[in-house]
């Protein structure tokens, strides 16, 4: 069985990039719209890893729906990757996820592709 990862964000083009581009990788993609309806499906997906896929702006709710996560206790343990663009601030008080500085780019995903890639070998869930 492959690992779950679940990817949120807020625009519908930068999830059709993330689903074409992640089509060869070995876990299942779940993607989502970044909001508070999503959670409770999300948790019983069980992932393997959250991805808030910040890189454009908006929302500037992530912090908010990390403790959510964090309240939920099928999510708790969960590794959450928060990707920002450059110059972008980590919400307040975050700690215990993977932060990626990355550049305002559709197209390029390398560096979320090469950070989930990492956790799941790091907890044995890929090879």
């Amino acid at each position: 069985m492959l690992p779950c990862v679940v990817l949120m964000n807020h625009s519908a083009p930068f999830l059709c990039s993330i689903q074409r581009r992640f089509k060869t990788e070995p876990f299942d993609l779940y993607l989502y719209h970044q909001s508070e309806a999503s959670i409770a499906e999300i948790a019983q997906l069980t992932p393997a890893v959250i991805v808030l896929a910040r890189r454009y702006g908006y929302p500037a709710t992530d912090g908010a729906f990390i403790q959510r996560f964090r309240q939920l206790s099928l999510l708790r343990a969960v590794p959450i990757v928060l990707s920002l663009i450059e110059g972008m601030q980590l919400p307040s008080g975050q700690t215990g996820i993977t932060v990626i500085i990355s550049q305002p780019d559709f197209s390029d995903t390398q560096d979320i592709v090469d950070t989930l890639h990492g956790i799941l070998r790091s907890e044995g869930a890929v090879k």
